[in-house]
């Protein structure tokens, strides 16, 4: 009998990201830098489907960094579920890559926290010391309008950019959703920042009531770290389902060596929370 899952999987295809947040709670430092190949990852979205999972999230580090990562948006695709990508944005300011990219995507989730390039400089969220101006987050979202592709912000808030305000911007682009999330702290994932992005209860709060007029034109999705933890199906670059239960990374065994129900066994997940913080929504 399989156990109670969560209709929706985010994938971590990889550790690599061309870009250093110092939050960023998704880091995969205590991996080792190889991941699956292509094939394996394959072998893992057809596990997933075969299971019952209607929507997947494919993720990073930086997963526009994953040279097949077309193929496996189409694979999903076939296989009947909801595809999303959550993406830093850089590479899709390529036309000649986003024109192989955006075949297959149902939703593009844009990590966007703030469009003041001095915030993003502060926060790490560059390429090469340079960081995505206002004009080029808008630009994206318009070509994922343009091409018919759900748009979703996430933003991180953090002590870079908790006295900001997106409210033009978000007004702007329109996004179906905005997920606010509070910055994380995880074990051994971003540790070497611990002080530097971490903000209060407080501070979070009065971020999302700058922003609470919102509500009435977009779906705002408030995510602080409770919420968070243990209520998302995690799949690991090494092809393993992983929580953050313990305030760290805990992995299952390889999904491919001992199959999803046993490995989901291994990990813990919270269906109620995954409902509690709005994860069932119309996809």
């Amino acid at each position: 009998m399989k156990i109670p899952i969560i209709p929706s999987v985010n994938f971590h295809l990889l550790k690599a990201c061309n870009m250093r947040c110092k939050f960023c709670f998704a880091t995969f430092d205590d991996l080792n830098a190889v991941s699956q190949d292509n094939e394996q990852a394959l072998k893992i979205v057809r596990a997933l489907a075969e299971y019952g999972f209607r929507k997947i999230t494919f993720a990073g580090g930086e997963p526009t960094l994953w040279k097949k990562l077309p193929e496996l948006l189409q694979e999903a695709k076939n296989l009947g579920m909801t595809t999303m990508v959550v993406t830093n944005g850089w590479n899709l300011m390529d036309d000649v890559y986003w024109e192989r990219f955006k075949t297959n995507l149902d939703w593009l989730i844009l990590s966007c926290d703030s469009v003041t390039e001095a915030c993003n400089e502060s926060s790490g969220r560059v390429v090469k010391g340079k960081s995505m101006s206002r004009e080029d987050y808008a630009g994206l979202c318009n070509k994922a309008k343009t091409a018919g592709i759900k748009l979703k912000i996430n933003t991180v808030v953090s002590r870079q950019n908790h006295l900001d305000d997106m409210t033009s911007f978000i007004s702007e682009v329109e996004p179906l959703r905005w997920k606010i999330f509070k910055a994380l702290p995880v074990d051994g994932q971003n540790d070497k920042y611990r002080g530097a992005f971490e903000i209060s209860d407080a501070e979070y709060q009065e971020y999302l009531s700058r922003h609470s007029a919102m509500d009435e034109k977009l779906d705002i999705v408030p995510e602080d770290n409770d919420a968070m933890t243990g209520s998302y199906v995690m799949v690991s670059p090494e092809g393993t389902f992983f929580d953050n239960t313990k305030k760290k990374h805990t992995y299952s065994d390889p999904i491919l060596t001992v199959g999803i129900e046993y490995a989901l066994r291994q990990v813990s997940i919270d269906v109620n929370k995954f409902y509690d913080r709005g994860g069932d929504y119309s996809w």
